[in-house]
């Protein structure tokens, strides 16, 4: 759930969080070669008659860093399970897959490489592209002009998750560009450090993902960062 600050009420969470007014964040994630984090996701879809829930447990290493900010980081799953109206198959761990990132966190694609479309991969990574353009304030909004709408945000304060400094970033916003349509809602837990994510959760209601599909009635997603 969105909480919305007064000016008084920022300056306050402020206060009582050990930060002052004056304090800003760029919320960008500070890669170093080497590093590796572990995530366990959950995700669920659910439609007329049918549900669909992944979980798996990925590995992401640090390959490198460049100068501008650009990074490599090598994805490898370590575990997972497929679950269809209540049917499980276990999911075969893969060989690592090294993959380039430009310094705004796009995709750097291979010469010749083609796209992979997958409607409700892009929605979600389209959700958690939740840093600002520039350092923000406690209490601050800004948006994201989506590929499937338009997301408002808000650095809401500081929370601890297990014992770690976090940052809480909420989401909410529609889907209404390139036939699609539904609502969205989503909270961000980034370390104060470094802001990398430590839980990172969203829900879509009815989302329409694709003009010839027809409209589910949730998506829900959560990662959160396991011991690597």
């Amino acid at each position: 759930m969105k909480l919305v600050h007064s000016v008084a009420l920022a300056i306050a969470v402020a206060s009582l969080s050990g930060f002052k007014s004056e304090d800003t964040f760029t919320l960008r994630q500070k890669y170093k070669k080497g590093d590796v984090q572990v995530y366990v996701a959950n995700l669920t879809m659910s439609s007329d008659g049918s549900e669909i829930e992944i979980e798996t447990k990925t590995s992401y290493k640090v390959l490198g860093v460049e100068e501008d900010g650009a990074y490599e980081l090598e994805e490898t799953l370590l575990s997972g399970s497929f679950k269809f109206n209540g049917e499980e198959q276990p999911m075969d761990p893969e060989k690592p897959k090294a993959t380039k990132y430009d310094k705004d966190g796009a995709e750097v694609k291979k010469e010749g490489e083609a796209e992979e479309e997958n409607p409700v991969s892009d929605a979600i990574d389209d959700v958690f592209e939740y840093e600002p353009k520039g350092a923000v304030k406690i209490g601050e909004t800004w948006k994201h002009e989506g590929k499937f709408g338009t997301m408002d945000l808000t650095l809401e304060g500081k929370e601890k998750v297990d014992d770690i400094d976090c940052l809480k970033i909420t989401l909410k916003g529609k889907m209404d560009k390139k036939d699609t349509s539904g609502d969205v809602t989503a909270t961000f837990l980034v370390r104060e450090d470094d802001f990398s994510p430590v839980v990172m959760e969203a829900k879509f209601d009815n989302p329409r993902l694709d003009s010839d599909d027809p409209t589910m009635k949730k998506i829900e997603v959560k990662m959160k960062r396991a011991k690597a």
